[in-house]
């Protein structure tokens, strides 16, 4: 994939396709005709958003991590509350951003304190899989998978992404789904490879975001989707 992965910008057409991905998740969630494909399609959310998180985690950390931690906590709270409203099923697991906080939380920890070890790094992996799993959307595989991705980032980028790809697959574990759809899930995931790939590619002519732009969109997702899910009760 080569080292393009890990410059500083060029992933705003993968946060373009991934915002219009999770969008047209949530507001198919209580469309029984159109869940599934809705769900399918948005796959590589994750993955897109946790490996632009990790790349941005290797420049300027001092600086930058303090921000994302910032902005996806004060985002995290209000979404919060939509997305009890939305997964009424299931209103005591948390939203995204808080999956996404402390995949950064457990980068700047290893960071901040040199643990380059390997039993070191199994530490707050053990420990964010222990007491965060029953309440992370996408479980405490994300988180890790995060961190064991930042080890790696910066000489063997290729790897790194692979290895954040298994551990979104392995979040999917405890999804009651049908099996066809959980073997959709692998190709359906990979998509983050290309949609990466070609964000680089073609980062001149893509409109730039602002950096804000994730933060607030993600909770206006959740807005459509109570809008769509009262509009079908009428």
């Amino acid at each position: 994939m080569g080292s393009a992965l890990i410059r500083d910008d060029g992933y705003d057409l993968a946060k373009i396709l991934a915002c219009a991905a999770m969008l047209m998740n949530h507001c198919t969630f209580h469309v029984p005709e159109l869940w599934v494909p809705g769900y399918m399609i948005a796959r590589f959310v994750m993955p897109v958003f946790a490996f632009i998180l990790v790349s941005r985690l290797m420049v300027n950390p001092a600086s930058r991590g303090p921000r994302l931690q910032r902005n996806l906590l004060l985002w995290g709270i209000p979404s919060q509350a939509l997305y009890m409203y939305f997964n009424r099923a299931d209103p005591f697991s948390t939203n995204m951003l808080w999956d996404l906080w402390v995949g950064v939380a457990l980068i700047r920890i290893n960071q901040a304190h040199g643990l380059n070890s390997r039993w070191k790094l199994i530490v707050p992996a053990v420990l964010a899989a222990v007491f965060l799993n029953p309440w992370l959307q996408y479980t405490a595989f994300l988180p890790v998978g995060m961190l064991l991705s930042s080890a790696l980032v910066r000489k063997r980028e290729g790897l790194a992404l692979v290895v954040l790809l298994v551990f979104a697959l392995l979040a999917n574990r405890c999804c009651e789904r049908p099996v066809l759809d959980n073997l959709l899930i692998v190709p359906m995931a990979l998509l983050a490879v290309p949609v990466l790939w070609l964000s680089r590619k073609l980062s001149a002519v893509t409109p730039r975001l602002s950096k804000e732009f994730f933060y607030f969109f993600y909770p206006f997702t959740y807005v459509a989707a109570i809008m769509v899910d009262v509009a079908m009760k009428r």
